[in-house]
């Protein structure tokens, strides 16, 4: 498409590792063999994913390219991608149902997948339903890829290309459902889909898929660098943080006492604690003391925080006014337990008079309220409280920390003291999951449950399922065999107080005796290294015992020949985002591996075993991938940044190797806080000093402020790893302006006013003063010659003047300037106006 951003990446070939295996149950015909694509619209595509790897063909030499594709297929596909890219499987698949029509009874492997996709948002099912036998359409299909890529690059295409401005080349865009256009649109902006005619409505063959697939493997997608997208102060003692990707919580929060690190906070002296969103993308910053009517800085240093996935987020510095002018309010009611209730506020409050209590026939309830230390919540104590009685509680003048009034106000709550029911929470189920985990599941939501509530287990770590709050999942010590295990009794209790008797059952951990095997061989390019890495993905965690040595066929140069010594040190291997069932090693550090040829090669018996010690038996030809050459990607990177000292709006980047000078010159490449980069030149004639023009009047304030860059390419075409993220001192370049003319009492002196100081060093010949329409200015005093003290120039003429028709120029010699060296902008003339 036109106008595309030239912040990209190549996104991996590992993407597509698992498609369209799902549906080839067994392996068989290399490209060259298949009998039924020669001539088809997707041959080249389907050629190209089954030389490398990644798709192949049934074991009849045929890859069928017109067959239509369910969605039970393609979940599959997807569920096995992600799983590849280090994505684990749920380990409650087995057990919480995710599609109404995927009942627990149905095949363990889109069991597994449809539980994947469900929880990467990739498949969101229709009214609960997976629907798996119906065929897929177009349209649905731009849905789970797009959404597929997001869940792994943790990226949101559809809001990039939002905001991109490009020729849609899909003319059938309109008959696609809602949900669906922005998607498709992605497709298109992307060029995943080059057909002008897109036909939503139709379905997706093998054929198909395998170009749709093919084009995503090829295709640049925009580089998400970790970034603040905001910073807002939200009331008179929160700021909110606003970050693109999640955080890791350890970089901005101290485990000891959940203090704020690695942002400061200065221009009021508190403490400040954070606390992180659930989806970690928002820190909220509470400061001990007020913040209203401060000027504060608040500076993400480089280097400082990282996203999850280790990246340094972007240098961010901001100057924050705060002033909190909106009302607070209370947000919801939260039952603690059957004779506690939280009451959650919209801010931190600094008072909260005490509230009424009152019964529906108005008398009295015995209730008592305290304001938590944050000011966030406050706790109703329902002890004294009739049970199973209304309770209304009235807040009438309570005031946030800059004082404003909650709104309404009054504002009132009704709450109910629990009572209890005469059923106690008991637990439905048991069961051992494997050695190391147990499942189990209450007849209700219950509160308290620990890892000390157990025993016949040592359990270190206790779960809420993230869907069914009735069930948790322990962590323990391996056991194997018959075990006998109890919860203790009163270990929860409900929301009406009972609490649960003894449970005990027992149970058989059964060791793993099924052998691990190896699920796909991938080989793909890192964007970022430009190394050729073989991803090997099992069905279950796995322990390498040693070096694997594979034995199959090479083909190169169109010779096929047997060899006996495709060694991977297990050194090399190394997991995916510690994955114990995805491995991967780098192509150049395995040994007789030859570029530019192919490989079908056996994975020996013995080389991997299971949780329970069981070894994998051999698989024939399970390896096969193309080895083409590492890149050479040595990045773009940025040497130093200078600004100018005798311009304000001047600044140099100097680059460690010569650069690309079409993304060099690129303005959208570099981001100054507080400043707006207006232009790029290259002035070098080595090609690796860029010189940045800023915007005039856009730099308001001289200070240290930060500056990135990136996008930026070497001559050779390869970009920066990451955007650089550094900081620079800036001074002011708003030039002064002319804020009047006065001609003063004894007709004879003119005081102009600027809008700034300005240096009086610059004072001289630099204005004219001109009566009517003349064209020759009247002559000034030889003596006292124009001077400057703060913002106003002094003119002084030889003679008074007899008119007020008078009008101030600036002469051929006009230099004037402010105390930072920005020039005066002076008008084509000034009206003079008396006092």
């Amino acid at each position: 498409m036109a106008n595309q951003s030239t912040k990209y990446r190549k996104f991996l070939a590992g993407a597509a590792s698992a498609a369209l295996v799902a549906s080839a149950v067994v392996p068989t015909a290399l490209a060259a063999e298949l009998t039924d694509i020669k001539g088809n619209t997707h041959e080249k595509a389907i050629k190209s994913l089954v030389d490398a790897g990644i798709i192949k063909g049934y074991p009849d030499g045929t890859f069928k390219p017109n067959q239509e594709l369910t969605r039970n297929n393609v979940v599959k596909m997807l569920g096995k991608w992600l799983e590849t890219l280090g994505k684990a499987v749920p380990a409650d698949y087995k057990t919480v149902q995710r599609f109404d029509d995927v009942p627990l009874t149905a095949d363990d492997e889109l069991l597994k997948y449809a539980a994947l996709v469900k929880d990467n948002g990739v498949f969101n099912g229709s009214n609960g339903k997976l629907l798996a036998a119906d065929k897929i359409s177009r349209e649905n299909m731009a849905l789970v890829l797009v959404r597929a890529f997001d869940a792994v690059n943790e990226s949101d295409l559809v809001s990039y290309v939002n905001d991109q401005t490009f020729t849609k080349e899909v003319t059938d865009l309109a008959t696609a459902k809602a949900e669906a256009q922005p998607f498709i649109n992605v497709l298109d902006f992307f060029n995943i889909t080059t057909a002008t005619t897109f036909n939503p409505k139709g379905n997706v063959t093998r054929g198909q898929f395998s170009t749709f697939l093919n084009n995503l493997i090829n295709t640049e997608a925009p580089v998400t660098t970790p970034e603040v997208v905001s910073v807002s102060a939200i009331n008179a003692k929160q700021i909110e943080v606003k970050f693109n990707k999640a955080v890791d919580t350890a970089t901005v929060i101290n485990a000891a006492d959940k203090a704020l690190k690695g942002i400061t906070v200065s221009g009021v002296s508190a403490t400040y604690t954070a606390k992180l969103s659930e989806d970690k993308k928002i820190l909220t910053i509470t400061a001990s003391t007020s913040l209203d009517g401060k000027d504060l800085i608040v500076d993400l240093p480089k280097e400082t925080v990282k996203d999850e996935k280790g990246e340094f987020v972007t240098s961010h510095l901001v100057k924050l006014s705060v002033k909190d002018t909106v009302a607070p309010s209370i947000l919801a009611t939260e039952a603690v337990n059957a004779s506690t209730v939280k009451v959650n506020f919209s801010e931190p409050m600094s008072s909260v008079p005490t509230p009424s209590f009152k019964y529906a026939d108005g008398t009295t309830a015995n209730v008592t309220f305290t304001l938590d230390a944050s000011g966030e919540f406050g706790t109703l104590d329902l002890t004294n409280a009739v049970a199973k009685k209304d309770v209304t509680v009235g807040f009438i003048g309570a005031k946030d920390i800059a004082g404003n009034l909650i709104s309404p106000n009054p504002s009132s709550v009704t709450v109910q003291k629990g009572d209890k029911d005469g059923v106690a929470p008991s637990v439905v189920s048991l069961d051992a999951l494997a050695p190391n985990k147990t499942v189990i599941k209450f007849s209700e939501k219950v509160n308290g449950l620990e890892a000390s509530d157990f025993t016949g287990l040592t359990v270190s770590d206790v779960k809420q399922d993230s869907t069914d709050k009735t069930k948790y999942v322990l962590t323990h010590t391996s056991v194997t065999g018959l075990n006998s295990v109890s919860l203790n009794a009163s270990a929860v209790s409900d929301f009406s107080g009972e609490q649960n008797v003894v449970f005990t059952k027992i149970l058989d951990y059964k060791a793993d005796t099924v052998a691990p095997s190896l699920s796909s061989a991938v080989v793909s390019k890192d964007a970022k290294d430009g190394k050729e890495y073989l991803t090997l993905t099992f069905n279950k965690d796995v322990t390498v015992l040693g070096d694997i040595t594979l034995a199959g066929t090479e083909r190169k140069d169109g010779v096929s020949t047997d060899v006996t010594d495709v060694k991977i040190s297990k050194a090399s291997l190394t997991g995916v985002d510690g994955s114990t069932s995805v491995y991967k090693v780098a192509l150049a550090d395995v040994a007789n591996v030859k570029s530019d040829a192919s490989y079908v090669l056996t994975l020996p018996k013995e080389v991997v075993e299971n949780i329970s010690g069981v070894k994998n038996v051999a698989q024939t030809n399970a390896i096969s991938f193309t080895r083409t050459t590492d890149s050479n990607t040595l990045a773009q990177s940025v040497k130093t940044i200078t600004p100018s000292l005798t311009d304000n709006n001047v600044v140099t980047v100097e680059f460690n190797q010569a650069f690309d000078v079409a993304s060099a010159e690129n303005a959208a490449n570099y981001t100054i806080d507080g400043a707006v980069v207006k232009q790029a030149i290259n002035k070098d004639a080595n090609k690796k000093v860029v010189t940045l023009i800023l915007e005039t009047g856009k730099t308001t304030f001289s200070g240290e402020r930060n500056i990135s860059i990136s996008g930026v390419k070497t001559a050779a075409g390869v970009s920066m790893e990451k955007a650089h993220s550094d900081k620079v001192t800036l001074t002011e370049n708003v030039a002064p302006s002319v804020v009047s003319a006065v001609l003063s009492v004894d007709l004879k002196t003119i005081v102009v006013t600027f809008s700034e100081n300005l240096d009086a060093l610059t004072a001289g010949d630099d204005l004219e003063v001109f009566k009517g329409t003349d064209t020759a200015a009247l002559v000034e005093d030889a003596v006292a010659v124009e001077k400057i003290v703060d913002n106003k120039l002094t003119i002084t003429l030889k003679d008074p003047v007899t008119t007020l028709d008078l009008k101030v120029k600036a002469s051929s010699t006009l230099d004037l300037a402010d105390t930072n060296k920005n020039l005066v902008v002076f008008p084509a003339s000034v009206n003079v106006t008396s006092n």
